[in-house]
């Protein structure tokens, strides 16, 4: 089940890049209805839709959301009212000014995102496994797993005009300030 899911999402992807589709239309295309729900929720659609966005955006998965929603105990509809919350949860996803192809990586990078000060470390094991590590990074480069996780890609490089779009198995939590 697991596999077609995959499948199909590969192929509508690729339809997608057949036709230069921006962020917010691949998303669509795609499928990722949850994604583009939080988008629309936060009025980033404008932002998204613009075929001269130059950024690498992290799409999760319907899978992930709905993953993130019974490990918080709430519903789409509830989380998606949070407005600020979900705009800083989209902000997370995004890498400004950087089109990021998984070719192009190196071992281990960091990049900041479209939320200020928060990055992303991005870890290369080989060719095929790609992992967004996110939230609380320790110094040995391990994540402290209450604070944070790791990602992966599962479709990459999905060309959307001038930007790119990396869809992972898990949506990325920003760190939370500590008190």
């Amino acid at each position: 089940m697991k596999f077609t899911a995959i499948a199909s999402l590969l192929l509508i992807c690729f339809a997608a890049n057949a036709q230069a589709k921006t962020v917010y239309e691949t998303a669509k295309a795609a499928n990722l209805t949850t994604l583009v729900a939080a988008i629309d929720a936060v009025g980033a659609k404008k932002y998204l839709n613009n075929p001269k966005l130059k950024a690498t955006v992290f799409a999760p998965t319907n899978e992930a959301f709905a993953s993130l929603f019974v490990a918080l105990n709430t519903t789409p509809e509830l989380a998606l009212q949070n407005t600020v919350l979900v705009k800083g949860v989209l902000d997370y996803h995004l890498i400004p000014d950087d089109v990021i192809y998984t070719k192009d990586l190196e071992q281990i990078q960091s990049w900041g995102t479209n939320l200020g000060n928060q990055l992303l470390t991005i870890v290369k094991a080989g060719k095929a496994k790609v992992r967004i590590y996110y939230g609380a990074m320790k110094f040995d480069g391990t994540t402290d797993l209450k604070f944070g996780g790791y990602a992966q890609i599962t479709v990459p490089n999905v060309k959307a005009d001038k930007a790119v779009v990396q869809v992972i198995n898990r949506v990325l939590i920003p760190a939370l300030p500590q008190a």
